[in-house]
Order: C-alpha cells, then structure tokens, then sequence
C-alpha cells in the first residue's frame, strides 16, 4: 500500500529498528494491497525471481500471511525464515502464530479493538466540547506466542477472541509519535 502514509511509515520503521542490530538487506518490496490473495500473487512471483530471503514482513496481517503462504507454495524451508506482521486484526494471524514450528514470531500489535475505542471515546469529547489532544497515541506490542494470552482471550476451536482491555490499557504509551506523515 505505497499510497498510504501509515503503512509507508510502518515499512520504513521495521527497517530502521531492523538496521539497529543486523545489518540487513531488503530483497524485495511489495504492493500486496493489504489482503491475502493478493499478497501471494506478488510474493509468489517476487520468490521466483530471488528466493534469499531470511525475512518477511508484511504491513498488516494479511501481507505477512500472504508472504507465508507464497513461501510454503514455494516449497521453500521455513527453518531459518522469520514472518512478522503488524496489526493484530483478526484471528488469522493468532491461527498461525500458535501453530507448533511456526515462522510467524511476532505481531507488531496494534489492538484494533482499543483504537476503536479510543477513537470513539475521541468523537464524543469532541462532540461534546471537549478538547482532545492533536495526536493521541495508543498502545502498542510485540505480541509473541509467549504474551498473547495476557492481552487476548483465544478460543482456537471456536475461532474467537477477545480482548483484554484492562491489560492492554496497562501497556506503557509514547507521549507522541516517533514519525508522522509530515515527515514523509
């Protein structure tokens, strides 16, 4: 999604944290569009023509399980391959995370369910004329198949989840943005 400044801004902070202890090398940058199908589309092809790749990184859930899924096609080793993604949506990326062997370590959490939250809790102070910060900045994880469970009630077999708002609110915010589209 080159067009959208957040996941512009998402792609060029993982390789700037990346460069701050590896010395790394991006391969290939896709337009997936954000969704699955699509993502292996371009993944597949991008594979084909160079598969030395150690990494993928998708900019919400659906690039990252579409690299995956692109790469298993593949018949490519998943020993020494690490998938991260970022958003936490849904439940597709929590199928794959608790998977036994899996190479998707970790999610950049982004818990849409407390940004909607906030957001609305945003438009009523508005609406009622209250003064609302410029930016207001929500909580953010590194969501593992180690933390998970404190920040999400998973019911794998039933395919649902549920937040944990009390824990997630408990989770340490930055008073600001470290980049913002301006900066673009």
């Amino acid at each position: 999604l080159p067009l959208l400044s957040a996941t512009v801004l998402r792609s060029l902070g993982f390789m700037e944290a990346l460069a701050q202890h590896v010395n790394a090398v991006k391969v290939h940058e896709l337009d997936g569009s954000g969704m699955i199908d699509s993502s292996v589309e371009v993944a597949s092809a991008a594979l084909a023509a160079d598969s030395n790749i150690n990494v993928i990184y998708g900019i919400n859930d659906g690039s990252a399980l579409g690299g995956l899924q692109a790469w298993r096609a593949a018949g490519l080793p998943e020993e020494d391959l690490v998938v991260a993604g970022t958003g936490s949506e849904g439940l597709a990326f929590l199928n794959e995370m608790t998977k036994e062997g899996t190479p998707y370590l970790v999610e950049a959490a982004m818990f849409p369910e407390g940004v909607g939250y906030t957001g609305m809790n945003l438009a009523v102070d508005l609406f009622n004329g209250v003064d609302v910060p410029e930016h207001k900045v929500t909580p953010t994880l590194a969501l593992t198949v180690h933390n998970f469970a404190k920040y999400y009630d998973f019911d794998k077999a039933g395919q649902k989840r549920a937040i944990n708002f009390e824990n997630v609110a408990n989770i340490p915010t930055e008073t600001k943005c470290t980049k913002y589209a301006s900066d673009l």
